[in-house]
């Protein structure tokens, strides 16, 4: 589960924090058993993930902790930028049949001709 030198899995990590949070082993005992070094790794990954340790019974696992199929917040932005601009697509769809329709009504009251016709020279 080790990586590049002291780089970890997001899912040893995860583990690690897990079992720590949530059992009464200690953080020496999760060293060996996860095969981590130094004693303030593991409290570094809790403080980053902004959990404490202050109940036995921990049912709260920030995101950032779960599967890294999550959302980046680059793909976050992206999709909220979708949804804007297909919000905005959607109101000039309507705006466009506003005008064709009053254009429609225009031409028929009054009798007169306001779209360009089909083939007349500019």
């Amino acid at each position: 589960m080790r990586k590049n030198g002291n780089r970890y899995s997001d899912e040893l990590k995860n583990a690690a924090v897990t079992e720590y949070l949530t059992t009464d082993i200690t953080i020496e005992a999760c060293q060996v058993k996860y095969g981590f070094s130094g004693r303030g790794t593991l409290r570094n990954w809790i403080r980053k993930y902004g959990i404490e340790k202050d109940a036995k019974n921990v049912s709260y696992i920030p995101k950032a902790m779960t599967d890294s199929k999550d959302k980046s917040v680059n793909e976050s932005m992206l999709e909220a930028r979708i949804k804007e601009l297909e919000t905005a697509l959607e109101m000039e769809k309507l705006r466009t049949e506003a005008l064709d329709t009053m254009i429609n009504i225009a031409e028929e009251k009054l009798k007169i001709s306001i779209r360009k016709k089909p083939g007349a020279k500019q």
